[in-house]
């Protein structure tokens, strides 16, 4: 199983969407539709190959998809992480 304390875990992630690698380990994304829609958005096809698991998801995205990901706003702009408590991570949309 991948670190998730590694920042190197998904060395092919663009700095601009890097959260999307922490919120794959925290089961929050299970929880709200609009997490499993952005992980959806990347790749439907391997989003379902990957049994809807984020963690494996990003493991086998082309770094090609993630770059265009980040860029075109569909992802990247969408995406940020939302002031929290301390030791407690969540991300807005």
């Amino acid at each position: 199983m991948p670190d998730v304390d590694d920042p190197k875990e998904f060395p092919h992630l663009p700095d601009r969407i890097a959260g999307l690698g922490e919120l794959a380990f925290n089961l929050w994304w299970s929880w709200h539709p609009e997490a499993r829609i952005l992980f959806k958005r990347l790749n439907r096809e391997l989003w379902k190959d990957s049994f809807y698991n984020p963690v494996k998801l990003l493991t086998i995205l082309p770094p090609e998809v993630l770059a265009k990901a980040a860029g075109d706003g569909i992802v990247g702009a969408g995406f940020k992480p939302a002031p929290t408590l301390p030791g407690c991570q969540i991300y807005a949309f």
